[in-house]
């Protein structure tokens, strides 16, 4: 994962930096799964506030439903010239996330996981706020 620099600042606006003629392709594309991106995203973010509310953190199952989901946001779109490319690089901060999780903390990762249909609604609407919170949980106990 990169630390905070004017690139990764440019990373999370990449769409404001594209030609205008692919934000005119980009954004049917994006606006045609919404409401499943949402709802998908808001299960994830259900998820990973009750994975909090755990006694026990699980952080193998936490990195692979994480890799998962943001799979699923990139392959629900159609693949028209190059958006999930695109997508890849707009998104890539999250999967790093999961990767330096990875590797810092030694977690054996679980290589099967899927999340529940539905989670209650998360009071927190940040990935990165949640994983924080987790990443912090699971170091306390881990002393």
């Amino acid at each position: 994962m990169e630390s905070p620099s004017i690139r990764f600042y440019e990373k999370v606006n990449l769409f404001c930096t594209l030609p205008d003629d692919k934000m005119l392709k980009y954004t049917p594309i994006i606006n045609a799964k919404l409401v499943e991106t949402k709802k998908l995203r808001d299960r994830y973010l259900g998820y990973l506030e009750d994975a909090l509310k755990q006694s026990r953190i699980n952080m193998g199952e936490i990195i692979c439903v994480g890799r998962d989901f943001w799979a699923k946001v990139i392959d629900m779109h159609d693949d028209i010239d190059g958006f999930r490319e695109f997508s890849h690089k707009r998104i890539e901060l999250y999967p790093a996330i999961l990767n330096r999780t990875e590797h810092l903390l030694g977690v054996k990762v679980d290589t099967k996981c899927e999340m529940k249909e539905s989670y209650p609604e998360s009071t927190l609407k940040s990935y990165t706020v949640l994983m924080g919170r987790l990443l912090t949980k699971y170091s306390e106990s881990a002393l």
